[in-house]
């Protein structure tokens, strides 16, 4: 695959600095509690845990951003839209559900919406166009 050109619609940078960053933050708020487990192979599991939830969020992100990959697209949304539905049923079902739970589903569903941002009409230009580089390789 080759490196996408030219400058990303504003769809595409604000989906890959708010999910890049979601991710980021979430892993420093839980890299200081996994640090501080007293028990070392348990606190290597955590990092590890840790490390495998950055990656799952960096890597398509990063295949969006740099490859305009039209599969981390809809991987992207897939996993999205699966989430979401889970999250929502798992918190549905708390005994003390109640209007906290409500703001953290509205929180989730807003950050699993952004995936929207991939299919505005700037950002389906632009995969197109790097779907036009791909094909002078063979001329």
């Amino acid at each position: 695959m080759k490196l996408a050109r030219g400058p990303r619609p504003w769809a595409v940078r604000i989906f890959a600095l708010v999910l890049a960053g979601s991710g980021l933050w979430n892993f420093a708020i839980a890299l200081g509690p996994a640090l501080a487990e007293p028990d070392e192979g348990y606190r290597i599991a955590l990092v590890s845990a840790l490390s495998a939830q950055l990656s799952v969020v960096i890597i398509p992100v990063a295949a969006v951003w740099f490859l305009a990959s039209r599969i981390a697209k809809w991987l992207m949304t897939a996993v999205s839209a699966v989430s979401a539905v889970w999250t929502t049923m798992q918190t549905i079902r708390l005994p003390d559900f109640g209007p906290d739970q409500i703001l953290w589903l509205l929180t989730i569903w807003t950050m699993h919406s952004l995936v929207v941002l991939l299919f505005t009409p700037s950002a389906r230009r632009w995969f197109a166009s790097q779907r036009a580089h791909d094909a002078e390789a063979f001329e």
